[in-house]
């Protein structure tokens, strides 16, 4: 589930490290989040629309590359609540908490603000770990 400034959105994902991540969600707009290496794509199938954003900048290249996630862990402060909250403020003064299960260390989520200034909570759940993914899920669509 994903809550943009207070609007909640829910869909199924398929995270692929490294920097992959495709994200179907429910709904009118049939919106889909792509992010293959280095390009993010948000496409609204409704009405065809298809917005492309370089991820380079983004904090969430720090997410979905497994190097930079460990490097990211490694200089976040932490709590240990009913999860583990890493946070984490980068040189640019953006600021991410990732979330992980307690006792399997399995990643629930993160906090953060977009480069439009959204407020992005963002949970998961994993279903399956390590299994095979059609690599076509995560082509970057075209623009006729």
């Amino acid at each position: 589930m994903q809550t943009t400034n207070n609007k909640k959105e829910s869909g199924k994902c398929i995270l692929s490290f490294d920097s992959k991540l495709s994200c179907e969600y429910e709904g009118i707009m049939q919106k889909r989040i792509l992010i293959n290496n280095k390009t993010l794509v948000i496409e609204k199938k409704k009405n065809n629309n298809i917005y492309f954003y370089p991820i380079s900048n983004s904090i969430f290249i720090k997410i979905f590359n497994k190097k930079s996630l460990i490097n990211l862990i490694k200089k976040s402060d932490y709590q240990l609540n009913d999860t583990i909250e890493l946070t984490y403020i980068d040189e640019d003064n953006k600021k991410i908490i990732i979330f992980f299960e307690k006792d399997k260390y399995d990643l629930i989520g993160w906090t953060l603000v977009d480069q439009l200034q959204n407020t992005i909570n963002f949970s998961i759940k994993i279903k399956y770990i390590n299994s095979e993914i059609n690599p076509k899920i995560f082509k970057i669509p075209s623009i006729d």
